[in-house]
């Protein structure tokens, strides 16, 4: 290496005046000093040529799109491959509804497509909540739960709400939860395993009404009203209730038809037990067993009863 004559001179000159002093001890003890030689020299390092650098400053580029690139896949596989995709559905808790009535609702949302591209049939992109409000919108449920088994079963658990009553017409029968509203609708052949149950019945005269799932179509007030008499009445006049017919919506009024076939008209705003107990009193001291030409008894009016 060639070097200029005044080397030697210049790099005593400045190490000299940086350690020479009491302040530039002080400031620049421990500390990485770089130091620079102003004097012009007839070389060149090659070192500091920027083209003749290594390039090693694409390697992390490098890094970055490999680890993408290999995510990316990973996601891709675990969408797409058909291994993923659900083939078990199981369902616990049903005891009316019809087991492949929920599985035809749940495969319907399966082979739809999720955010117009994603397979909706995946374990990992399954619509959970969408199979969750279907169900409920098709039937009225005290409780529902669907989980997904990664990769490829869903398990439904529900439990189904109890019917406190049944409202039959012509067409069709409905079957009534606590509130008044419809849970589900049943057909003939279904409805008889609940009429053996006595479950309290409503005869409807107006057949051009169609109703839908959780649609109101008696007050709590009025169905409370009569299943309290369909469980008093047997018991305390001694005899059986057939179906109910409402006077009107609200159910104020309400003829008991028996299973002799006359009827009982009722009030609900009136005292129940009283009613129940003249009614009895009627059966057992004034009718007695001359039933065969009786069409009603009326007990809505206190200390007042009329019967024919």
């Amino acid at each position: 290496m060639i070097k200029h004559s005044n080397y030697k001179a210049a790099v005593s000159s400045v190490k000299k005046r940086s350690s020479g002093s009491f302040w530039g001890f002080l400031f620049s003890r421990n500390k990485k000093v770089t130091r620079r030689d102003f004097i012009n020299k007839s070389y060149r390092n090659p070192y500091y040529i920027k083209n003749r650098l290594p390039n090693r400053t694409r390697a992390p580029r490098l890094k970055v799109f490999i680890i993408g690139a290999s995510f990316l896949t990973i996601i891709g596989v675990l969408i797409f491959h058909p291994y993923f995709n659900i083939n078990s559905i199981t369902i616990e808790g049903l005891q009316r509804i019809p087991t492949k009535e929920i599985e035809n609702i749940i495969n319907q949302k399966l082979d739809a497509k999720r955010w117009f591209y994603f397979n909706n049939r995946n374990g990992f992109t399954a619509d959970i909540g969408g199979i969750k409000t279907a169900i409920n919108e098709k039937y009225a449920l005290e409780s529902l739960k669907v989980t997904k088994k990664i990769p490829k079963s869903i398990q439904i658990i529900l439990k189904e709400k109890l019917p406190k009553l049944i409202i039959r017409s012509a067409n069709t029968n409905y079957l009534i939860d606590e509130e008044g509203k419809i849970i589900q609708e049943i057909s003939s052949i279904d409805l008889q395993p609940l009429l053996a149950l006595n479950v309290p019945t409503i005869e409807k005269t107006d057949t051009s009404s169609t109703f839908k799932i959780k649609d109101s179509v008696i007050t709590p007030a009025a169905e409370e009203f009569i299943i309290y008499m369909f469980q008093n009445v047997p018991k305390r006049a001694e005899i059986g209730l057939n179906y109910a017919i409402l006077g009107d919506f609200e159910g104020r009024s309400i003829n008991l038809v028996t299973t002799e076939g006359w009827k009982v008209v009722v009030d609900r705003q009136s005292d129940w037990d009283k009613q129940i107990q003249v009614l009895a009193i009627i059966l057992r001291d004034r009718i007695k067993n001359n039933r065969s030409n009786l069409h009603y008894i009326d007990v809505r009016y206190e200390n007042r009863s009329f019967f024919q």
